[in-house]
């Protein structure tokens, strides 16, 4: 492995590379090609604008010819962030004045640490808890501040939550109102299953989804049915659940989306990563770009193997 900073140039073969800030999770990149004829910019999965924990995507980007672009929420916009937190800190404080547990689920990179932030922003007199594969990402990300908008503030906010770190534990900080950032976060494992089989017929308690659910995941499936369904469990949730009115994407929304493409400015435009990629090319191209959605699942290259020689270089989600 080499490691590589932002925006300092290195080769791979005849191909000049430089990465720049994406704004989506600590250590996310766009990846900038210049093949010398060409200029490629893969954006994977960015943000243009600041949440708490991180800086916006950097757009100060070199001439690109073709871009390739994620199109995640390429249909829709984000509603304010800042009204999302309120929502959020109303939904927690509620549930804790009443006697319950808020469960947050959360993804581990990311989306935990930003949770947790709003929660610390508000002054939070409550226990907080944090659980799972989150506690690990929190601390490999805070080994890289340098990537964080405000390392001191990650500082001061842990200083406030504890780790929890068995099944008796678990059972025990239940018992008593309290706010618990665990992952999966989209139920489909991680110690959120075990707070649900203990906590799924407490009116009281609250579960809050915090991100995207994925079809046939747990999440997806509770929030279809009303059941909780794992390889253990089929459970009936009686717990109030939180999720469409709450959004802290850390992608980039349809208004932004456009923006960051009329920037670029390229010639050709390949979207991808999204549920309505060629609904978006054909928006691109009313106005004015050669936009188009690859087909999916195109088996052009079955038969192609790269030589014992070559580099490969895979860009997954942009990290």
């Amino acid at each position: 492995f080499v490691d590589v900073g932002y925006k300092k140039d290195f080769r791979i073969h005849k191909t000049n590379v430089k990465i720049f800030d994406a704004g989506h999770i600590p250590g996310s990149y766009m990846c900038h090609l210049d093949l010398g004829e060409k200029k490629i910019l893969y954006t994977g999965n960015h943000n243009t604008v600041d949440t708490r924990l991180l800086k916006k995507a950097d757009t100060n980007l070199p001439k690109t010819d073709v871009l390739i672009t994620e199109s995640t929420y390429s249909d829709r916009d984000h509603p304010d962030r800042k009204v999302q937190e309120k929502e959020l800190l109303r939904i927690v404080e509620e549930t804790i004045s009443h006697g319950g547990v808020s469960l947050i689920s959360s993804f581990a990179i990311g989306r935990a640490q930003e949770i947790l932030l709003i929660l610390h922003d508000r002054g939070f007199d409550y226990p907080v808890y944090m659980d799972g594969m989150a506690k690990k990402a929190t601390t490999i990300i805070n080994r890289h501040r340098k990537l964080l908008k405000d390392p001191e503030e990650i500082d001061e906010a842990l200083k406030n939550v504890k780790y929890v770190t068995d099944n008796r534990m678990r059972s025990k900080i239940i018992k008593q109102p309290c706010a618990i950032i665990t992952t999966s976060g989209m139920l489909s494992g991680g110690p959120v299953i075990n707070y649900i089989s203990k906590l799924h017929d407490d009116r009281k308690s609250s579960l809050i989804l915090t991100g995207f659910q994925a079809p046939n995941t747990g999440g997806k499936v509770l929030l279809d049915t009303g059941r909780f369904i794992s390889e253990e469990n089929k459970i009936d949730v009686q717990m109030k659940m939180f999720y469409k009115r709450l959004d802290f994407s850390a992608h980039l929304g349809r208004k932004e989306l456009f923006e960051f493409i009329e920037k670029v400015s390229p010639e050709k435009v390949f979207c991808v990563h999204g549920e309505k990629t060629e609904e978006f090319a054909k928006e691109l191209k009313e106005k004015g770009f050669d936009a188009i959605a690859p087909l999916a699942n195109n088996r052009i290259f079955e038969n192609t193997a790269p030589r014992p020689s070559a580099t490969v270089v895979c860009f997954c989600h942009g990290w």
